[in-house]
């Protein structure tokens, strides 16, 4: 790492200290004039206001040290992003989204993937396969919808079988609930000394969302792990009964797919699939 990147991030850390026990000097003042009458609306709105500048510049400074986090990882495991995005979609085992994609591969690699590259990266998978498609295992495709169009929003596996990269029209809440599932699967399987559960926000926002339940209780451990099992329970129940619900028109738009040249099965066609 060049000497001025290394003194770039310690003034980032110094920095960050700086700011947070700014931030704890405000939070104890607001505490402290919240309950007085004396204060005026106008100077707790101030203080808040400058909570809030402080707050915009921690994220700066946490965007920074997660980029350090992330080049020191990339430097341990030698892998490229198409890497990380192929282990993560192996992972998960279905079409995913780049937000989440990004949000699984930082908890579970502690590498902050760039999604605005990611247009070029499938670019580049094209461009590697026109030159020798055997020359990789796998390349980073769209999923397809049923009339075989590229489905951009949605990233999978070219090794995968055309069924399980299909997406259906009304598939987007299966694949929330897969993002549970693989979330569980990695929670199940992250170190137990670490300082944090990198996975429990994810469940908590995607849970809460689809269930449309209250997030777990904050100072509850025992209580945060019931609504934890809840959802997971809740998840697997009605991931199977939409899975079994899309199974047969999964299974005929991939046989409808498979009528396709090869391109046209990993990469997307213009034009119509011909009907069985």
């Amino acid at each position: 790492m060049a000497a001025e990147t290394i003194a770039e991030l310690a003034g980032a850390r110094a920095e960050l200290r700086d700011v947070l026990l700014e931030q704890r000097g405000f939070i104890d003042q607001l505490l402290a004039r919240a309950g007085d009458p004396a204060v005026s609306a106008v100077q707790l709105v101030d203080l808040v206001e400058i909570l809030e500048r402080l707050d915009e510049r921690r994220d700066q400074l946490i965007r920074l040290l997660r980029e350090e986090a992330s080049d020191v990882r990339r430097r341990e495991e030698e892998r490229s992003v198409r890497q990380f995005v192929l282990r993560a979609l192996d992972e998960i085992g279905s079409p995913q989204n780049a937000g989440f994609l990004q949000e699984y591969v930082w908890a579970r690699e502690r590498v902050d993937l760039n999604t605005r590259g990611f247009g070029a990266l499938r670019r580049d998978e094209r461009r590697a396969w026109a030159r020798n498609p055997k020359r990789r295992l796998a390349y980073i495709v769209s999923a397809l919808g049923p009339e075989g169009r590229p489905l951009s929003r949605w990233m999978a596996r070219s090794d995968w079988p055309l069924e399980r990269r299909v997406v259906l029209p009304d598939d987007e809440p299966l694949l929330e609930l897969k993002k549970l599932r693989a979330l569980f699967v990695a929670r199940r399987e992250r170190d137990p000394d670490g300082l944090s559960d990198p996975y429990e926000p994810l469940i908590e926002k995607y849970g809460s969302t689809l269930f449309e339940r209250e997030g777990p209780p904050v100072d509850d451990a025992d209580g945060r792990e019931r609504w934890l099992e809840e959802v997971r329970e809740l998840a697997e129940a009605e991931l199977a009964r939409r899975e079994a619900g899309a199974l047969a028109p999964r299974r005929a738009a991939a046989e409808r797919l498979a009528q396709l040249p090869e391109e046209r099965q990993l990469w997307g066609a213009d034009g119509s699939v011909p009907s069985v």
